[in-house]
This record gives structure tokens, C-alpha cells and sequence, in this order.
């Protein structure tokens, strides 16, 4: 989770420099909150900490689909990183 979008698309920029090509969702919640949905091995997602709040669980990403609006859907890493 990420307070300001701006923080989503640092994330989404270094993933795609560390050259992440999985599946990647973003979402909105209300314009205040941001989610990023990746998956990969956890190796690679060490540094998201220092922009945001992760949550690993099957019951956040439920949540994130049921109350937000979809930004991107499938590649969002690679799709969002130039912005």
C-alpha cells in the first residue's frame, strides 16, 4: 500500500530495471491509497519497503479487488514504470 501514486511508480520503475516481467496489477483507492499486486519470489521485493506498506496475504489482495478501482491489470510494472 502507497500513500501517494508517485510512490507506486518508483516501485513499478525499479521492479522493471531489476527486470521483473510477472504478473503486476495496480489499483486506486478513492484517489487516497495505491496498491501494487506482484508476484514473484519474495528476493526481489526487499526494497518496496521504503516506499510503502507490504502485505502479503491472500485476504489484502481480496480486499484490494473487492473496494478498489483498477488502474492497470495484468502488466502494470512495465506499463506504469515510464510515467
Amino acid at each position: 500500500r502507497f500513500d501517494e501514486i508517485s510512490l507506486m511508480l518508483a516501485v513499478c520503475k525499479r521492479l522493471s530495471e531489476l527486470g521483473y516481467r510477472g504478473v503486476s496489477s495496480a489499483y486506486s483507492e478513492d484517489k487516497r491509497y495505491f496498491f501494487l499486486s506482484v508476484e514473484a519470489s519474495e528476493d526481489i521485493f526487499s526494497f518496496i519497503e521504503e516506499y510503502g506498506k507490504m502485505q502479503r496475504t491472500e485476504c489484502a489482495l481480496l480486499y484490494v479487488k473487492e473496494h478498489c478501482k483498477a488502474i492497470c491489470e495484468g502488466d502494470a510494472v512495465n506499463r506504469l514504470c515510464g510515467l
